[in-house]
């Protein structure tokens, strides 16, 4: 039950994430900008947000994939003049992409841990 209310805030708050895309960020509107202002810890004006993903709506529009938006704010210095934009990337690319890898992970780290119990000399007490 607990999985799938997680999974049902996780939707709804990734709902806003839409219009960030090369293909889509053209429609990016102002109430995006306040929900992701929610969403975000560090954006703290949506306005503002808004205004510089509008300026840097161009340059996006160029970029195929966020690693090709990513070089953009670091190639560019952008999160000079872009700082809120800048945070927001900062933010995607901590998203996981799949659940199924974050348990990849866990089930990599029972791997490590019934390695080392294994190898572990045995002591008698």
């Amino acid at each position: 039950m607990k999985y799938e209310s997680y999974l049902k805030v996780l939707k709804e708050s990734l709902y806003w994430f839409r219009n960030l895309s090369s293909s889509t960020i053209n429609n990016f509107v102002e109430i995006d900008a306040e929900n992701l202002a929610k969403i975000v810890t560090g954006l703290d004006d949506s306005l503002l947000l808004f205004q510089e993903i509008k300026q840097l709506t161009p340059a996006i529009t160029q970029c195929h994939n966020i690693s090709k938006v990513d070089n953009m704010f670091m190639l560019k210095n952008c999160c000079k003049f872009y700082a809120r934009a800048c945070l927001l990337d900062q933010f995607i690319l901590t998203l996981p992409i799949t659940m199924s890898s974050n348990e990849r992970s866990f089930s990599k780290l029972k791997l490590i841990k019934n390695y080392l119990r294994s190898t572990m000399p045995r002591t008698n007490n």
